[in-house]
């Protein structure tokens, strides 16, 4: 049992989508676990500088959709975002361990990508279940 999203964005373990996004925000200079929603008494995601990576980030991890208009503003930071995500060396701490990105996470950041864009195209939100 996993997690699957339409678009072919995301098809694995939740553990792995935990991974995942836990290096994007690591890759951006913070800790998800520290936020709001991921802890009790968590820093509020308007404290940090404005992105629309938080759209995934900040999303529940086992259902929901991203709207139509989201998906384009979460291809356009994803896109953006690239480079540093692929370069970033540090590590980050979640309790499955510690992680740092791999060549798995990077084919991961990649299908998010190309889900969006065939989201996109069709004109489709990006359901998660």
């Amino acid at each position: 049992m996993g997690l699957d999203t339409t678009h072919g964005c995301w098809n694995g373990p939740y553990s792995s989508f935990s991974v995942f996004r836990t290096l994007i925000a690591a890759s951006m200079g913070f800790d998800l676990s520290e936020m709001e929603g991921f802890c009790a008494r968590g820093k509020k995601w308007s404290e940090l500088p404005e992105s629309d990576i938080y759209i995934l980030l900040n999303h529940s991890d086992c259902d929901g959709e991203i709207s139509t208009n989201e998906t384009v503003k979460l291809l356009d930071a994803m896109v953006d975002h690239r480079d540093k995500f692929i370069n970033f060396k540090g590590t980050a701490r979640n309790r499955n361990g510690v992680h740092c990105v791999s060549q798995f996470m990077i084919q991961h950041y990649d299908a998010w990508i190309s889900g969006l864009k065939r989201a996109i195209k069709l004109d489709e939100k990006v359901e998660f279940f």
